[in-house]
């Protein structure tokens, strides 16, 4: 509903309003862990998890990964390296909790994508979260040497057969081994596509807070 009510408020020109339900700029916050808790060795070891995981797909029917993996939902309890993912991802998501909700109790799910050449996630938003984000684990070598977008994650713009008469400007977050993209469900997002051979591995996720008073989120 937020992301059909920014579009329709954004297209009747009340762009501010717009602003106040989707505004990927100022949403959209980035957490590089590279040097701390992502270090390479878990980063691999994550990586591993997603390309061995029984549940992927190519494919997969109504999800927005094109020519590429997407694994199932992932039980953190199964192994160390998830856990370890998990409580930074909890610290990280009770730091950005909105107003109104509380930081203490957060379900969470997460699940893996691997792309190759060609590869990208068509837009889409996460209808079953209240924050979601992306963990990138490995990149293709040289991935942005011809295209410096190759294989980044876009906000803004709705799927093709949503027709807005001014479609929104777009808000791009590059990929980079140990970065965390952290935004609100709501929020339009996609992926470009990349040509550079070999793999593009990232973990997902959608977080819930426990409902506190009622409060405009994300005003």
């Amino acid at each position: 509903m937020l992301a059909a009510a920014a579009l329709a408020l954004q297209a009747a020109g009340y762009e501010d309003e717009a602003r106040q339900i989707a505004d990927p700029p100022r949403m959209v916050t980035v957490h590089d862990h590279a040097d701390g808790v992502l270090t390479t060795s878990l980063r691999a070891e994550l990586a591993a998890l997603v390309e061995r995981d029984p549940s992927a797909r190519d494919d997969p029917f109504g999800k927005a990964t094109r020519s590429g993996r997407q694994t199932g939902e992932l039980d953190p309890a199964a192994h160390p390296a998830l856990l370890a993912l998990e409580a930074l991802l909890l610290d990280i998501l009770r730091a950005a909790a909105p107003d109104g909700r509380a930081a203490g109790d957060i379900a969470l799910r997460i699940w893996g994508v691997k792309l190759t050449a060609g590869g990208a996630q068509s837009p889409h938003h996460h209808p079953l979260g209240e924050m979601s984000g992306v963990v990138y684990l490995g990149l293709p070598e040289g991935m942005q040497d011809r295209d410096p977008e190759a294989g980044a994650l876009a906000f803004g713009r709705p799927p093709a057969r949503v027709i807005t008469p001014r479609p929104p400007a777009e808000h791009v977050v590059l990929p980079a081994p140990g970065r965390i993209a952290l935004f609100p469900s709501h929020l339009w997002h996609c992926t470009r596509p990349f040509t550079a051979e070999g793999t593009r591995i990232s973990l997902a996720f959608d977080a819930v807070y426990a409902r506190g008073p009622a409060t405009a989120p994300y005003a």
